[in-house]
């Protein structure tokens, strides 16, 4: 699955906890806790954040653990 695939709506849900994940990979949740932060003193930057996110699942997917949290977010997502 490309990451490029999983639509924007989907990567904003996950930053503003509208729907969460069980991520694995510690990587993932360390930036997440991050955007999530800058999201609520920032809403107006939500674009950035969003690629940022996307493009740390892109520049790790080779990793056992990333592999496993996409897979979660395209299953649940409703993309397979």
């Amino acid at each position: 699955m490309e990451i490029s695939r999983i639509p924007d709506r989907i990567w904003k849900d996950i930053i503003s906890g509208k729907t969460i994940y069980n991520f694995e990979s510690l990587s993932v949740k360390i930036l997440l806790s991050s955007l999530r932060l800058k999201l609520q003193k920032n809403p107006t930057e939500e674009a950035n954040y969003v690629s940022e996110l996307k493009m740390m699942f892109e520049k790790h997917q080779n990793l056992p653990t990333v592999q496993n949290d996409i897979k979660k977010i395209t299953e649940k997502g409703g993309m397979l």
